[in-house]
């Protein structure tokens, strides 16, 4: 939904709406694809509910921007989805759910500690590296993966 009352206007320019019970899900981790009119345009993931990643996004205006207080990702998707939403495509964030694992660890005679263990970013780069070795090219908002991805996405690259 489409946030716009002046030519100039530097506030939140989208909200995402709440289609889906599992949007404020956050007892699971999350990969999702951002997709315009069917294409997809961006894969990531999240540990948090899809609703806190957006939220996050939404934080990406002009204002923000201007004073340097705001993510370029969250600047850029949120320029994307405006510009996709203002020039009348469709805009919707498709979800999978991953189930939370943790792991039991100890040491000697400490007490044993419960470690989650996130499985979400090794599935954004496999789905990532899927998508690239399918269509020769990552989806055009995936531009920002810093350290934790490879040239080719693949997990065997990521993990050497």
């Amino acid at each position: 939904e489409l946030n716009l009352d002046e030519e100039d206007f530097d506030g939140k320019l989208v909200d995402y709406l709440e289609e889906s019970p599992f949007w404020r899900d956050k007892d699971n981790e999350w990969l999702y694809c951002l997709a315009y009119n069917g294409y997809i345009v961006k894969i990531g993931m999240t540990i948090t509910s899809l609703k806190a990643r957006y939220g996050s996004y939404s934080c990406g205006t002009r204002r923000a921007m201007k004073k340097g207080s705001c993510s370029t990702t969250n600047f850029i998707i949120t320029e994307c989805n405006f510009a996709a939403l203002n020039n009348g495509l469709g805009v919707v964030i498709y979800g999978i759910r991953l189930p939370k694992v943790t792991q039991k660890l100890s040491l000697g005679n400490c007490t044993p500690q419960v470690m989650p263990l996130s499985g979400a970013r090794s599935y954004e780069i496999m789905v990532t590296g899927f998508f690239k070795d399918h269509y020769g090219h990552k989806p055009v908002l995936c531009v920002q993966h810093g350290k934790n991805t490879t040239t080719n996405g693949s997990l065997e690259e990521f993990l050497q």
